[in-house]
């Protein structure tokens, strides 16, 4: 139910030692609070694709499955930091692809960014058209459904689905 927009993994980067993080809460007047990274960083249902009554949590799914492609991606990153190569982790092209996306996806996964989404979402089929080959083959759909989804444009499920999905790839 509680979708992290930025997920647990990244978020442990920053733990104390008692595995706490310290947070600026606006509901507690700006106090800081002791925090675990699942009870920051989160929206209800946020990832969550409504159609007629109908729940479906494949965004958050999908996110699951790059997470722990990241997850591991940041573990080499670290063993390397450790050993003074942190750049190596960055040699190698898959890396490279999941690091680049890890950031788009972070980006466009914040709800803050809703509002330039929707600009975004408006040029959504021009974004496809001269999008790379290689970003086309990862959505793994054709145009027509990018205007199926273009023209459902102000349903939350097919926003959600440009946003969190199409717009981090493009």
């Amino acid at each position: 139910k509680d979708h992290h927009y930025v997920h647990e993994s990244y978020q442990k980067r920053f733990l104390s030692e008692a595995g706490q993080m310290f947070v600026l809460t606006k509901e507690y007047k700006f106090q800081v609070k002791l925090k675990k990274p699942g009870q920051i960083c989160y929206v209800s249902n946020l990832n969550t694709l409504k159609i007629k009554n109908q729940s479906f949590v494949e965004i958050e799914k999908y996110y699951g499955q790059i997470e722990g492609e990241i997850a591991r991606l940041f573990e080499k990153i670290e063993d390397y930091e450790c050993k003074g190569l942190f750049g190596e982790a960055f040699k190698d092209k898959y890396g490279q692809l999941l690091l680049k996306f890890f950031i788009a996806k972070m980006f466009w996964r914040n709800p803050n960014q809703s509002d330039l989404a929707r600009e975004y979402i408006d040029n959504i089929l021009r974004l496809y058209d001269s999008a790379d080959n290689k970003a086309k083959k990862l959505i793994k759909y054709d145009r027509s459904l990018i205007k199926f989804l273009y023209r459902h444009k102000e349903k939350d499920w097919s926003r959600k689905v440009i946003q969190f999905i199409l717009l981090p790839i493009l």
